[in-house]
C-alpha cells in the first residue's frame, strides 16, 4: 500500500496503465496500455466524462447576459434605457445556472445511457483498438 498514488496528482491526465494480458493484434507486442472510456452505440460516438465543458457553458451565459444587458444595450439605446432599468441584476446569473442545470442532467443522462469500453493503444507500434465485453466495436464507430 506505500506505492499508492492519489489520482488527483496527476490532473488532467492520469498515467498509463499497462494491459500485459493484451496483445497487439498489428504487431503481436504485449507493450499495451487501456484507457476506460464511455462509448454511445447510438450515436456511435465516445462520450467525455469531463464537466468542465458543462461549467463554461453556465458562465459563458452568465457573463454575456451581463454584459448585453449592462453594456451593450445602455450603450446602444442610452444609460437610462428601460430595458436595463427593469430587468434586476440576477437574471443574467439565474439564466447562467439555468443552463448549467439543463446541460449538467443532459451530461449525466448521456453518461448513464452509454456502455463502458476499453480502448487500447500498443505502444511499440502505436496501433489503437476498441473492445466491449470482448468483442471490437463497429467500423465507423471505433478509432478515437
Amino acid at each position: 500500500m506505500d506505492n499508492w498514488i492519489p489520482t488527483r496528482e496527476f490532473a488532467p491526465s492520469r498515467p498509463d496503465m499497462y494491459a500485459p494480458q493484451r496483445q497487439c493484434p498489428n504487431c503481436g507486442s504485449n507493450r499495451v496500455t487501456v484507457e476506460h472510456d464511455r462509448y454511445d452505440p447510438k450515436t456511435r460516438r465516445f462520450i467525455s466524462a469531463d464537466m468542465r465543458q458543462v461549467r463554461i457553458w453556465g458562465m459563458l451565459t452568465w457573463l454575456l447576459g451581463t454584459i448585453i444587458l449592462y453594456g451593450v444595450i445602455p450603450a446602444l439605446f442610452g444609460s437610462h434605457s428601460a430595458i436595463s432599468a427593469t430587468i434586476p441584476f440576477w437574471v443574467p446569473a439565474a439564466l447562467g445556472a439555468a443552463v448549467f442545470i439543463v446541460t449538467s442532467a443532459r451530461h449525466e443522462w448521456r453518461i448513464t445511457h452509454s456502455v463502458r469500453v476499453e480502448s487500447y493503444t500498443c505502444g511499440q507500434c502505436g496501433h489503437k483498438w476498441t473492445l466491449h465485453d470482448g468483442r471490437p466495436l463497429p467500423v465507423n464507430g471505433a478509432g478515437r
